[in-house]
């Protein structure tokens, strides 16, 4: 298994579009479609933990949505098309993004997650070893001469 020492902000960001392991980005992070695995086949990382929850559909949404909306006011006001031409163009536009953005979104999300949690477990860890160093409160610190 991987240390996390040598993780950047950089390579969470493309280990997550690319659907890979927030450790080693080698192996998949998904089972199936969005299913997560328990762990990575490659490095052993454990994945489970990782929770995404409502973040990824409501990302894409907000992104297609925005996407097909300004693509369908421009193409109304350019062309004026029936409505019926509307439908069989946006619809199924709507459904082809949103499937194709939501596996990289929640990826993303996931190893995103992952690592600002690690970090945040690290500078807890930092905290706790300056607190043991710390003066009691009521006790002076011994003075260097």
């Amino acid at each position: 298994m991987n240390t996390h020492q040598d993780r950047n902000t950089g390579e969470a960001v493309l280990r997550g579009m690319r659907c890979k392991c927030p450790s080693c980005g080698v192996g998949s992070i998904f089972n199936g479609y969005l299913s997560v695995k328990q762990s990575c086949d490659n490095c052993g990382e454990e994945l489970h933990h990782h929770r995404a929850d409502d973040a990824p559909p409501y990302f894409t949404i907000f992104i297609v949505g925005h996407v097909v909306v300004a693509l369908a006011m421009w193409v109304e006001m350019a062309y004026v098309p029936p409505m019926w031409l509307h439908m069989a163009v946006w619809l199924p536009l709507t459904l082809i993004m949103s499937l194709a953005f939501l596996r990289p979104i929640k990826a993303l999300w996931l190893v995103c997650n992952g690592h600002y949690v690690w970090m945040a477990l690290q500078l807890q860890a930092k905290h706790l070893v300056l607190a043991q160093h710390a003066p009691i409160r009521g006790k002076e610190c011994p003075r260097k001469t």
